[in-house]
């Protein structure tokens, strides 16, 4: 599975990583950083697909 991840800082301890996992498959997931370093407290807040379509036959 190929995960592409872009990470967007919102505050100082919050980060908002959108993910492609999949075809068509995005996931938001939002991770909080609490006060150990490397540990951080995800939830996924969002995941929506895009209309893949077959293709077509003859081509």
């Amino acid at each position: 599975m190929t995960v592409t991840a872009l990470a967007r800082g919102y505050s100082k301890n919050t980060v908002i990583i959108d993910m492609t996992v999949m075809q068509g498959i995005r996931v938001t997931v939002e991770a909080v950083g609490r006060g150990y370093p490397k540990t951080a407290v995800t939830a996924v807040t969002a995941v929506t697909q895009r209309a893949v379509y077959p293709p077509k036959k003859g081509r």
